[in-house]
């Protein structure tokens, strides 16, 4: 029944991280906007904060709210954000499967958006759930897609094996939802896939990048062949008109 916990009781469970009481509490009735912080920080976010993952699940199985909020001076606060931001990469996609706003930009920092800040800081687990969340590279301007895919290219060749698995995941997990670039992105996306796969030579690796050069190379291919038809068409129906 609501109300067998005190604001107090509530509030101290979340800070000194007594996740049994936590729990208990909820179960017992009371709301999750009972159980924070004295400045009005969640139960998953904190959580969050901690870096605790069992906790969080836990806490998402509850209802926990995974969305932004306002804290008790009225700020926007994200614990997606929070998470992103200390490289918790399987904290935040676990946030992103359970529904938390992937659209919404930093609140501390306007200008940043989940994904490109995921893949800047090769977060591969988040930056796969942001594309499963139909989140990614169209949300970005042609030079931010370059430079996103010439880094992950980058970090496809690394000779750390966890980077460049990680890297080539995401490419592929684009070219597998049938992301293809701008005739004006194509080039130097393909010339930065070829570069990543002859720095890769010898490794175990380089088979996925050699696919992935010759897969945007045929789009890129595709798509110039395709103009050039247009063109003369377009040219021939010209003459023909006049």
């Amino acid at each position: 029944m609501s109300g067998k916990y005190s604001e107090a009781v509530c509030r101290n469970a979340v800070e000194q991280g007594d996740w049994a009481n936590v729990l208990s509490a909820k179960r017992d009735g009371e709301p999750w906007n009972k159980l924070v912080t004295g400045g009005g920080i969640s139960a998953l976010h904190q959580a969050v904060l901690s870096g605790n993952e069992l906790i969080i699940e836990h806490l998402i199985a509850a209802e926990a709210p995974v969305g932004n909020y306002h804290d008790k001076t009225g700020r926007i606060v994200s614990p997606l954000w929070d998470a992103i931001e200390r490289d918790e990469d399987t904290i935040a996609a676990r946030l992103i499967e359970a529904g938390a706003d992937v659209q919404g930009a930093n609140p501390d920092s306007p200008g940043k958006r989940p994904f490109t800040e995921a893949a800047k800081r090769g977060l591969k687990n988040t930056t796969l759930a942001l594309l499963g969340r139909s989140v990614g590279l169209s949300d970005l301007t042609s030079a931010e897609r370059i430079a996103m895919v010439s880094d992950w290219a980058e970090m496809a060749a690394s000779e750390d094996k966890e980077t460049a698995s990680g890297a080539i995941t995401v490419l592929e997990a684009l070219a597998a939802g049938g992301w293809r670039p701008a005739e004006r992105e194509g080039a130097p996306i393909v010339e930065a896939i070829i570069a990543a796969t002859e720095k890769a030579t010898g490794q175990k690796h380089v088979g996925a990048l050699e696919t992935l050069a010759g897969y945007w190379g045929a789009c890129l291919l595709s798509k110039r062949e395709t103009r050039i038809v247009d063109g003369n068409i377009g040219g021939r129906s010209g003459r023909a008109r006049g």
